[in-house]
């Protein structure tokens, strides 16, 4: 498998959030030893706002890169709850997709609470290991 992780879609007012959970999700991945062809210059490419769709721009950097499938993700939460606890609560969902012919095989989301004195991105690093546990590599 070659993998191409492009940066995660932010659908939360955290601006970094994206980014926090795509980098937090290539370590997990490469902890499972998954080698991921990333460089600095296809993450700029996948960047880009002017193709037709995201996703179509991520499936033609895919491509260059010669990549078998691409992990899309979606951050649908990242904040510290404004109940009377401020407990720390992650969303994601994350879609492999077959480079070649851009077929979904796999998709799940995961939702974390921390409790106590846990901080944002240690339930955000709980929520996308066990994402990536369940990734059929």
């Amino acid at each position: 498998m070659r993998l191409f992780v492009p940066p995660f879609f932010n659908a939360t007012v955290d601006e970094h959030a994206g980014r926090a959970l795509t980098e937090l999700t290539t370590t997990a991945i490469l902890r499972r030893g998954i080698p991921l062809i990333q460089t600095e210059a296809a993450l700029a490419q996948s960047r880009k706002e002017n193709a037709a769709g995201p996703e179509g721009l991520y499936m033609e950097t895919a491509r260059s890169l010669q990549a078998t499938h691409l992990l899309i993700g979606t951050v649908h939460e990242y904040r510290y709850k404004t109940d009377l606890d401020g407990n720390p609560a992650v969303g994601l969902t994350l879609r492999l997709v077959d480079a070649t012919d851009g077929r979904t095989v796999w998709q799940d989301s995961r939702s974390e609470v921390g409790f106590m004195f846990a901080s944002l991105s240690t339930v955000a690093g709980k929520a996308v290991r066990s994402l990536v546990r369940r990734i059929p590599f």
